[in-house]
Parts: C-alpha cells; structure tokens; sequence
C-alpha cells in the first residue's frame, strides 16, 4: 500500500511523517521556530540551504494537516479506504465477516446464491454510516 492509493494506513502516513521529518530535521526545527511569520522568500531560502527537496516539504505539511484533520481517532490506526474502492471493500469486509457464504468468491462470475444478488453498491452505503469521511489529495477517503 502506498499513501493515496485506494487503500493505506494510519501507520504509512506516520512513517512516510517519520522518514520526511528525518531527512528535514534541521529545516523543520528552523521554520517552526519562525511559524506563521516565514515569508515563502524566508521558506525558499531555507528550503535552498538545506538541499531539501520542496515537494517533500509540500508533502510533509499535506501528510501533518491530513494527521491533524483526523484527530483523536488515529489513536486508533485507522484504515482509510477510497470513495472508490468503498464497494470492494464492503464485499470483503462481508466475506471476512462470514456475512455471506464463501462458496461465491467476491468478483466471482459463479458466485452462488444469495452472492450474485446483493447490491453490494447499497450494502456499501449503509456500511459508510459507520465510518468518517476525509479529503486527501482531491480523493475523498472512508475510515473508522
């Protein structure tokens, strides 16, 4: 799994965090120090004598504001599913459950019966009651 694929963990994004903090030690403690007042000339000209690279920096504060949105619930390490792969994830989350019969594999085109007649689209949003919605990267995300 990889940030921002259909499917990735609270986990990921913390060490994705971790390895990017790492590699910006000293340009982080240096910008924090100056926090809403750096200017983006102040911001370039560190970002130049640190040789970090500022898409990591751009990534960095993404994958914080995205920690922050989310809140207390990362304490308890979220999975976060996308908008479109909600379905996909209702079917197996049914079948792990032992919800539905596993003789009808999901995606299975012999699926039996009662499988080959659930509207899994509908079983998916009832499911997303249960769940948080959040936006990353224009991809809207389901955890819980």
């Amino acid at each position: 799994m990889t940030i921002g694929s259909d499917q990735f963990s609270s986990d990921e994004v913390d060490s994705r965090i971790e390895e990017l903090e790492s590699d910006m030690s000293e340009l982080l403690d240096a910008f924090e120090e100056l926090g809403d007042e750096a200017t983006e000339a102040v911001r370039a000209a560190m970002l130049k004598l640190s040789d970090s690279d500022e898409s990591d920096y751009e990534e960095l504060l993404k994958l914080r504001a995205f920690k922050e949105e989310v809140g207390s619930e990362w304490a308890n390490d979220p999975q976060f599913i996308s908008d479109g792969d909600f379905e996909s994830h209702a079917e197996q989350l049914a079948q792990d459950l032992g919800a539905i019969n596993n003789l009808g594999a999901i995606n299975n085109q012999n699926a039996s019966w009662p499988n080959n007649h659930i509207d899994w689209k509908a079983a998916a949003e009832e499911l997303k009651q249960d769940y948080s919605s959040i936006e990353f990267d224009g991809v809207t995300y389901w955890y819980r």
